[in-house]
């Protein structure tokens, strides 16, 4: 599941990436406005911030919110992009925060060539 949510939030950010002109995306074959750019922006980062995950307990799964941070002063650039290198997902649980992943990237092949 975590793995469709990223595919399904960087599919928003090359959009973004296009519309804004951070770099060209020949798989993206239709025109992207500046404003739509900046709406598939907003809606990667709206989409990737928060999201409700089901949490899995002993007496059964709960919905809770899942949280994922980007640090901002880890961004690389890979292949003309830069992006954010290292991410934090945390569940925002009623009982306390549970930090439950760290993820670093260090390579991307976007396929994109």
């Amino acid at each position: 599941m975590i793995s469709l949510l990223a595919l399904h939030g960087l599919i928003h950010l090359l959009g973004a990436f296009k519309g804004l002109q951070w770099a060209e995306i020949p798989a993206l074959t239709l025109p992207i406005s500046r404003l739509k750019g900046i709406f598939w922006l907003i809606t990667f980062l709206l989409f990737l911030a928060s999201a409700l995950r089901y949490y899995h307990r002993p007496a059964g799964a709960t919905l809770e919110e899942w949280e994922i941070k980007a640090e901002p002063e880890s961004e690389q650039v890979f292949q003309g992009m830069r992006i954010p290198t290292r991410f934090s997902v945390t569940w925002k649980l009623e009982e306390g925060d549970f930090h439950w992943l760290n993820l670093e990237i260090t390579d991307i092949a976007y396929g994109l060539e």
